[in-house]
C-alpha cells in the first residue's frame, strides 16, 4: 500500500484534474489526518482553497480532524469559524469533527464541545455514534461527571444510539477520574458489550490516581491475560503499589518484568513551535538548546521551591534517595518540553503534548 507521503505527492502532481475534483482533495486531506500527517492535511486544505475548489462539509470534517489530532486550537477555531460563515456548521460530519477538535485537542474547551452538541440539536441534526464518543470524551476530560452520565443515559433512551465499546470506555474514564471507582466497577459488570483492554487500562489508570490496590490488581490481571507482554500494565500497577506504600509489591512487579524480559517503553513529550515539532525524552541532552533548557528548569525549580512547592515522589523507585527522586522528576520529558516552550514563546505560554504524562509532571504544569 503506498505511503501517505507518496499519495500526497501524486495528488499535488495531478494539477488541473485535482483542481476540478473536490472529492479527491477531500480524500487526501482525510487520509493525511487519519494516518498522523495532520500538518500535511491542513496544508492541502489551504492549497485546496487557493485553487478555487468549492469547499463542502467533507472538506471541513477532514480539516477539523487534522487540527484535533495535532491539538492546535487556533487553527481549529479558524476552521470552525469558516464553516459557520459558509453555512456548513450544521452538517453532522462537521459537528462531530468540531466536537472532536474541542474535546480531543484538550485545550480546556470541553464546555465548548457540549455547547456545540446542543447547537447541533437546535438546528435539527440527529446525533450519531461518533457524536456521543466526542461528547462523552469531552465530559470525561473536562470533569463534567453528572453531565456525562446524563448524556450516556439519553444516548439510547432519547436518541436511539446503541452503546458501543467506545462509549463505555469514556464512561469508565469519566467515573474513574472523579474517584467513583465502585461505580466504574459496577458499570463494567453491567456493560452491554464485553470489556476490552481500553476499559481495563482506563480503570487501572484511575486506580493509580486514587490508590485502589485491589481493584488495580484485578484490572492488571485482565490486561495481562489479554497481552502478557503489556509493559504499560506492569508500570501502571507498579505505580498503584507505590502509591499505597506496598514497595514489596513494586519489587515483585519489577522482578516479573525482568523474568519475562519486558522493557518499559520510555516516555516522551513533544512541542510544536513555529511549525516545527521538537521531541524530548527523559533527561534528554540532544536538543540544540539543551543548555538553555536546563538553565530554565533550574530557574523554575528555585522559583517553585521558594513558593513552598513540595514534589510528589510517591511514584519514584523506593530504593532511590529523595534527592535523586527529585532530580529524576525535574528531568521528566514533559518538563523539558515546558522549559523549551518558555524559552521560545514570547508570552511564555506553551502547549505541551505528552505521550506519557506522569501526575507529578501534570501538577507542575498547573503552577
Amino acid at each position: 500500500m503506498p505511503s501517505v507521503e507518496i499519495s500526497v505527492q501524486v495528488t499535488i502532481s495531478l494539477g488541473g484534474l485535482v483542481k476540478k475534483n473536490p472529492v479527491t482533495w477531500n480524500s487526501m486531506v482525510a487520509a493525511n489526518a487519519r494516518h498522523g500527517h495532520g500538518e500535511e492535511g491542513l496544508k492541502l486544505f489551504v492549497e485546496m482553497q487557493g485553487t478555487g475548489v468549492n469547499l463542502d462539509q467533507f472538506s471541513f470534517s477532514a480539516a477539523l480532524a487534522a487540527s484535533a489530532n495535532l491539538a492546535i486550537l487556533e487553527e481549529g477555531q479558524q476552521l470552525h469559524s469558516l464553516a459557520i460563515k459558509l453555512g456548513f456548521d450544521s452538517y453532522l460530519h462537521v459537528t462531530n469533527a468540531t466536537m472532536d477538535m474541542y474535546a480531543l485537542a484538550r485545550h480546556g474547551f470541553f464546555q465548548k464541545a457540549t455547547e456545540t452538541f446542543h447547537e447541533m440539536l437546535r438546528l435539527g441534526s440527529k446525533p450519531d455514534h461518533v457524536t456521543f464518543v466526542s461528547l462523552l470524551s469531552a465530559c470525561s476530560h473536562g470533569g463534567l461527571v453528572d453531565e456525562g452520565l446524563e448524556y450516556f443515559a439519553s444516548m439510547t433512551t432519547e436518541f436511539g444510539v446503541p452503546a458501543g465499546i467506545e462509549h463505555c470506555v469514556c464512561m469508565i474514564d469519566l467515573l474513574g477520574r472523579s474517584g467513583r471507582l465502585s461505580e466504574a466497577e459496577a458499570f463494567i459488570r453491567e456493560m452491554p458489550v464485553p470489556p476490552n483492554d481500553f476499559v481495563w487500562r482506563s480503570l487501572l489508570a484511575a486506580c493509580r490516581i486514587h490508590g485502589n490496590l485491589e481493584l488495580g490488581r484485578q484490572a492488571t490481571k485482565h490486561l495481562l491475560e489479554s497481552n502478557p507482554s503489556d509493559d504499560s500494565a506492569y508500570v501502571l500497577y507498579s505505580n498503584v503499589c507505590a502509591t499505597t506504600g506496598r514497595w514489596d509489591y513494586v519489587e515483585n512487579v519489577r522482578g516479573q518484568m525482568e523474568l519475562n524480559n519486558i522493557k518499559k517503553q520510555p516516555a516522551c513529550s513533544w512541542l510544536k513551535l513555529k511549525n516545527k515539532v521538537s521531541l524530548f525524552g527523559i533527561g534528554d541532552q540532544s536538543h540544540p538548546q539543551a543548555g538553555k533548557i536546563y538553565a530554565k528548569l533550574g530557574e523554575l525549580r528555585k522559583l517553585v521551591n521558594e513558593a513552598g512547592y513540595v514534589p510528589d515522589t510517591s511514584f519514584a523507585l523506593h530504593d532511590t534517595d529523595e534527592e535523586q527522586k527529585e532530580h529524576n522528576l525535574w528531568n521528566h520529558s514533559e518538563r523539558l518540553a515546558l522549559a523549551y516552550g518558555l524559552i521560545n514563546t514570547p508570552e511564555a505560554v506553551a502547549s505541551v503534548l505528552a505521550v506519557t504524562i506522569g501526575s507529578e509532571a501534570t501538577d507542575k504544569l498547573k503552577l
